[in-house]
């Protein structure tokens, strides 16, 4: 079988934010009382959307976060980004070699995907090829994100019917 497509996730694939996300999530929580660190973070959290995490958050802790908790925290988040955000290492070089073309698959905020590629020089790759959580019913672990992007990449290739 020839392989067509690699979709490829973001954070903790190509782009090294999983700690720094991890952080800043952790930062934020602590002064409404909330007490978590990265262990629980990394088992709990990995892949998901803030969304979906911010439900989480308020199921486990019982605590109503104000409506501005999420967009403070992304705003956060993107500063810290443009402070430290790195690719993955040996990323180019999967890049160099890869076959098959790509496109970008993340549960990532669409402003948060906006920027993380052009931080890392990672954007070239993916330009018009980027697809977010944001534009499915059910993020991941459902497939719905992949489900999407396979063939919103058919429609936005050069060369594609879109």
């Amino acid at each position: 079988m020839k392989t067509v497509l690699v979709i490829f996730d973001c954070d903790g694939v190509l782009i090294d934010s999983k700690v720094i996300s991890a952080r800043m999530l952790i930062a934020g929580l602590k002064g409404y009382g909330i007490d978590m660190d990265m262990a629980f973070v990394s088992r709990h959290f990995p892949g998901r959307s803030y969304p979906a995490v911010l439900r989480e958050v308020r199921e486990r802790w019982g605590v109503a976060l104000p409506e501005r908790f999420e967009a403070d925290c992304r705003a956060r988040l993107l500063a810290a980004f443009e402070q430290g955000l790195t690719p993955m290492a040996g990323v180019a070089g999967v890049f160099a070699a890869l076959g098959p073309p790509c496109c970008l698959a993340t549960s990532s905020s669409p402003a948060r995907l906006r920027r993380s590629p052009d931080i890392t020089g990672l954007a070239p790759l993916f330009e018009g090829v980027c697809f977010t959580a944001s534009q499915v019913t059910r993020g991941k672990p459902a497939p719905d994100l992949f489900l999407h992007a396979a063939p919103g990449w058919v429609q936005t290739r050069p060369g594609g019917p879109g």
